[in-house]
């Protein structure tokens, strides 16, 4: 059984469809030489291929496929606020795997704090751990944050921009999911290099209460 990481759950999520299918159309901006928008091909737990945009892209000569992203969060204490995460995995999953079983390649936590007005995106993101040694920035990359600001505190990281950290919505129904989910994520390192958080789909509750 999964664990009780708090008492009261954030959010009500029915689990859906992880997205990574040829229906996301979407263009990254600042992609000069196409290398964002470039598909990879991601593998399905049956086999089956699936073409994506979403991805990490490290500069413009290496891309990794993102094949699902899981969102989750509870509340420890309604006076204080909501806790956020959000993991990132290679493979394609239909729903969020144990995290006992499947290491997640990125995942982002904050907290929303009562009484914050949140405006801004990824405003209440408070750290980034890149868990991908085929970037070549080791096997284990923490960023931290300050709500959604990053202050330093990496000794390899120049600067971390959050252009987009949306999450899908639901339709009418309130039980499936809207294709509308961006995420875009920049991390400057101090050696020039740009890596690029790339997801565009659905992004279902990970089954984690």
């Amino acid at each position: 059984m999964r664990r009780l990481f708090y008492f009261i759950s954030a959010l009500v999520l029915a689990v859906g469809f992880a997205s990574c299918d040829d229906s996301v159309n979407y263009a990254w901006p600042d992609d000069d030489e196409g290398f964002l928008n470039q598909e990879l091909v991601v593998i399905n737990e049956d086999g089956t291929e699936v073409h994506t945009r979403n991805k990490v892209a490290v500069g413009a000569v290496q891309a990794l496929p993102i094949g699902s992203v899981f969102v989750g969060g509870a509340v420890a204490d309604p006076k204080i606020g909501s806790s956020h995460r959000c993991h990132f995995y290679s493979e394609a999953f239909t729903e969020g795997p144990n995290w006992d079983d499947v290491p997640e390649i990125i995942s982002i936590e904050g907290f929303r704090h009562k009484g914050t007005e949140y405006t801004a995106p990824g405003q209440y993101i408070d750290v980034i751990v890149i868990r991908m040694s085929s970037l070549g920035y080791g096997d284990y990359l923490r960023i931290p944050m300050n709500q959604g600001k990053y202050e330093g505190g990496c000794e390899i990281v120049s600067d971390v921009k959050i252009n987009s950290y949306k999450f899908s919505s639901y339709q009418s129904d309130h039980y499936t999911l809207n294709d509308d989910a961006r995420i875009d994520i920049r991390i400057l390192m101090n050696d020039g290099t740009e890596i690029a958080i790339l997801f565009a789909g659905k992004t279902p509750h990970d089954g984690y209460y």
